[in-house]
């Protein structure tokens, strides 16, 4: 949800609810109501300024007896909520600030600002493994995989016109780094696959070789009734961790399943 629109419905909840008691409200009952939003103490007088503009008074102890205040209307409200709001974004432009700075000085080689951005955008990160969770790698590998991604991000960031730009450019780095690990993961899983299929297709054609002959049966034996190279028989017997020996052998071939 968009910033502006969660503020607006907080603030019109807080209003509400000091309208309720009287159209008072302690300060400690303000910052509790915005505990969770990341709220500087500059950003906090800017709630208690705009709610006193509605006629709220904002006091300093818990327990106060309520006033009788003139009511204001829905424009003038509406007005001195805009005001606000575009005073918490002007507050929030030096942290923007400093963040493209950030991006300017790992661009000039600064270790330590590669390591704050790393940190920053960890949030980022573990967002983007969310997404992916479904495709069969942990949550935990998807993470680490996606914090290499965006160390690698940073290494090769060139330099670019905004934050927003860079920004960008680090989100779309992560998300392809991340697609790339999924579909090498898929790659060997389907090779995998595909050896295991290999490895049973011998040993079922070995048991019902070995039940028609009513014997062992040697590796040129097991080539020709496949119709494969010795040479590829020999390389599948080895994914299954043995090698295949010959007639008169003291060992058997053996497949995974059988050790």
């Amino acid at each position: 949800m968009d910033q502006k629109i969660i503020f607006r419905e907080m603030l019109s909840e807080i209003r509400e609810k000091a309208a309720l008691q009287g159209r008072r409200i302690p300060r400690s009952e303000v910052e509790a109501f915005f505990a969770h939003a990341g709220l500087t103490d500059e950003q906090l007088d800017m709630v208690c300024n705009y709610l006193e503009e509605q006629h709220i008074e904002v006091t300093d102890q818990s327990e106060e007896t309520p006033g009788e205040l003139n009511g204001e209307p829905d424009e003038e409200r509406e007005s001195a909520l805009e005001r606000f709001l575009q005073e918490v974004e002007e507050t929030r432009a030096p942290q923007a600030a400093q963040e493209l700075q950030l991006f300017h000085n790992v661009v000039a080689g600064d270790a330590a600002a590669r390591e704050q951005l790393a940190q920053l955008y960890l949030q980022t990160v573990c967002s983007l493994a969310a997404e992916y969770e479904e495709e069969g790698l942990p949550a935990e590998d998807l993470i680490q995989e996606g914090s290499v991604g965006l160390m690698m991000a940073l290494d090769a960031l060139t330099p670019l016109d905004s934050l927003a730009a860079y920004r960008t450019k680090l989100f779309n780095e992560i998300n392809q780094y991340l697609e790339k690990v999924i579909r090498e993961h898929k790659a060997m899983e389907d090779a995998g696959g595909a050896a295991l299929r290999k490895v049973q297709r011998l040993d079922e054609a070995m048991q019902s070789l070995m039940e028609e002959l009513g014997r062992k049966v040697t590796p040129e034996e097991l080539s020709a009734f496949l119709e494969m190279p010795l040479s590829e028989l020999m390389d599948i017997a080895r994914l299954a961790g043995n090698e295949l020996e010959f007639a008169g052998s003291e060992t058997d071939i053996k497949m995974p399943w059988e050790l």
